[in-house]
């Protein structure tokens, strides 16, 4: 067997690296040294530092907004029709209409909030409601609760066999938009 003689390729690499980052490591530690070294002392402050205190911004009106949130697990349906038809009514566009009925009250009456239950007929023949009643409520806005009666009166449902009775509940309440923390 012969002997081999020299480092091996790992050693060689392994001291050329440790040789590298001593390096790095010396040469900055020498410019760090010569920087601080020649960097000015801080200076004084001439003047003591000014305090300012921050004007109060007039107060804007806190704008208000409506949320009305129909109660889906509420829903009862009386009658041959289909609940997606109601959930498609209720969830979709003509809830904001119903929205914008309590918006105009919270614009008089900022702290307007409530619940209430409606209930109401959808002819079958035609699938026009042909009566709205809030079944109760513990909200005192009468012209809110007229105007969502008005607008539930105006909605229309496909054609059934025969009429169908609907039950919900409305939850409703404000929110600020710009309150401060």
């Amino acid at each position: 067997m012969s002997e081999a003689k020299g480092c091996s390729v790992v050693a060689v690499v392994l001291v050329a690296a440790l040789m590298l980052v001593v390096g790095f490591a010396v040469g900055g530690a020498v410019v760090w040294f010569l920087y601080v070294q020649d960097a000015p002392p801080p200076e004084a402050p001439s003047e003591p530092p000014q305090v300012v205190t921050p004007t109060k911004q007039p107060s804007q009106p806190t704008q208000r907004y409506a949320a009305l949130l129909p109660l889906e697990e509420t829903l009862r349906i009386e009658g041959p029709m289909p609940p997606m038809a109601v959930r498609d009514i209720l969830l979709g566009g003509k809830r904001f209409k119903l929205r914008e009925c309590y918006q105009a009250g919270v614009e008089r009456n900022p702290e307007l909030r409530g619940e209430m239950s409606l209930q109401f007929t959808v002819a079958g023949s035609n699938g026009v409601v042909t009566a709205a009643i809030e079944r109760h409520t513990d909200f005192s806005d009468k012209g809110v609760r007229d105007c969502i009666l008005k607008e539930v009166k105006s909605w229309e449902f496909p054609p059934q066999k025969s009429q169908s009775v609907v039950r919900f509940d409305l939850l409703m309440m404000s929110m600020s938009g710009n309150e401060t923390p």
